[in-house]
């Protein structure tokens, strides 16, 4: 064991023995606890209920559209549960003492006793320790795993790697880590949080929709509650998605425009760095106050598709959209509101096939939902429709599900819903309730709820980026980035 004075000199020495080539891998603790991975620490019922769960998240991954490389690759998939939280037999290094000084820190508070810790480990010398357990047949003896995860960003940001561990009794039985104690001032001043935890992937992305499936799962109160508010209107269509009563047959086709290999980049763009994508310059739009609400939309999208078409390589970087200040509008809308919804649609839409004009109409749609809705809570979908009315004009309320159970609510206008459906669509419904059901969205929904069987493609996706999904990243909602996955539509409202 080294000791510090301090954080800066624990990481100085750590440094100083990554040059020496005595250690190359480092781990940040708030107490020098032994090394035990997080699935050892569990009781026998607790370990029955995080190999469930491990279960549904494997199971989910088999069936999303666009994992189908990462289900099939065992300690990826491990590596991806890791990071977001569940239990597994990995144990987090990073080959950076920075970084691990980050974690040993964190959570620390000035005139703190207890001393943090830097755990230091050599991967060539854990390996020639280990290596006469796995000649005597162990089946899986300790091991480091330098993976590499496309699209695993937070494994990027921290330069991290795992250590195997099957073993709750590592070091007391095999291997004794080394470690430099220092005692806590606070945090260390760098990485900042953003540097270690940034801005979510497209896969980190999809992971919300996981997460969302565990809630309701789980029998939360709070996602209970949200149904019973919602008040959905239940179409009881049967799994063909079409309602007999309306359609002729009881089912229509799927649309050409839905064909799988047109889908393909909707459902799995081609994974990016963390590293090529940061570094994007803030983009700052002006809003005028007193201009009417389409001047403004227009408006901004002129800024943005400018900035868009200056730069062609603006789509590839996390490029921050910032609103300049309005004065006079008695907004009460702060950064802290918009800017995270505007990363989140960025993020999320920028990698998708949609065009420089629909991503421009979103960030628009965004900003002028967000200045009408200063100041209402994410909560309050009532009072946020209003204000979606007040900026689209005539709007639906909408619950889009996808088929892993998961599901958002989100805002769009009638003439853009009713002008995404399949031209010949009126030939698949029952003449009886023809006029009825296609002057009513309601009607038409409860009578074709598959988007595939009820939409054009391209036209779906375009009202879908431009209106849907702007109000999904301001009410927090688990956003529906790609409409190529969805399932269900029904009508709330």
């Amino acid at each position: 064991m080294f000791e510090a004075e301090d954080v800066e000199e624990a990481i100085a020495l750590a440094e100083e023995a990554r040059r020496d080539g005595k250690y190359d891998l480092f781990r940040g603790q708030a107490r020098g606890w032994p090394v035990v991975p997080t699935f050892l620490r569990l009781s026998a019922a607790e370990q029955e209920r995080a190999l469930e769960k491990d279960a549904r998240y494997r199971q989910w991954l088999h069936g999303t559209p666009g994992l189908e490389q990462l289900a099939a690759k065992e300690d990826e998939a491990m590596a991806v549960a890791q990071h977001y939280g569940l239990s597994t037999t990995f144990v987090d290094f990073t080959t950076e003492p920075r970084i691990a000084a980050f974690f040993a820190t964190e959570t620390a508070e000035p005139g703190e006793e207890e001393p943090r810790c830097i755990l230091c480990l050599n991967a060539a010398d854990l390996k020639e320790t280990c290596e006469p357990m796995r000649l005597l047949g162990h089946r899986s003896p300790p091991a480091v795993l330098p993976l590499s995860v496309p699209d695993l960003w937070r494994l990027e940001a921290q330069h991290g790697v795992f250590l195997h561990c099957p073993l709750s009794t590592l070091e007391e039985d095999v291997y004794d880590l080394d470690r430099i104690v220092f005692p806590a001032a606070g945090p260390v001043a760098r990485p900042t949080l953003d540097e270690v935890y940034p801005r979510p992937s497209h896969l980190e992305t999809l992971l919300d929709h996981f997460f969302m499936t565990e809630r309701l799962f789980q029998g939360d109160a709070r996602a209970r509650e949200r149904l019973r508010l919602w008040s959905v209107l239940e179409c009881e269509a049967p799994e063909t998605g079409c309602d007999p009563a309306y359609v002729r047959g009881g089912d229509v086709p799927v649309h050409p425009s839905w064909e799988e290999g047109r889908l393909a980049p909707w459902l799995a763009p081609t994974p990016e760095r963390y590293e090529g994508a940061v570094g994007g310059e803030t983009c700052v739009l002006a809003v005028e106050p007193t201009t009417p609400v389409s001047e403004r939309f227009s408006r901004l999208v002129a800024r943005v598709l400018s900035r868009l078409r200056a730069d062609s390589t603006m789509r590839r970087r996390l490029v921050p959209w910032r609103v300049q200040s309005v004065p006079g509008t008695g907004s009460r809308l702060t950064p802290e509101q918009l800017n995270p919804s505007l990363d989140r649609l960025w993020d999320g839409l920028r990698v998708l096939p949609c065009t420089d004009e629909d991503i421009a109409a979103a960030i628009a749609n965004c900003i002028l939902l967000a200045l009408h809705g200063a100041g209402i809570d994410p909560g309050c979908s009532e009072r946020w429709f209003e204000v979606a009315r007040e900026c689209y004009g005539p709007s639906l309320y909408i619950q889009f599900g996808v088929g892993d159970g998961s599901y958002s609510p989100g805002f769009v206008t009638t003439r853009g819903l009713l002008g995404a459906v399949r031209d010949d669509i009126g030939e698949f419904i029952v003449p009886a309730h023809r006029d009825a059901v296609l002057k009513n969205p309601g009607k038409l929904l409860r009578a074709v709820s598959s988007p595939g069987k009820l939409f054009d493609f391209d036209r779906l996706a375009r009202a879908f980026v431009r209106e849907v999904v702007p109000g999904q990243v301001l009410l927090g909602r688990v956003a529906l980035f790609s409409p190529a996955r969805l399932e269900s539509m029904e009508l709330i409202a």
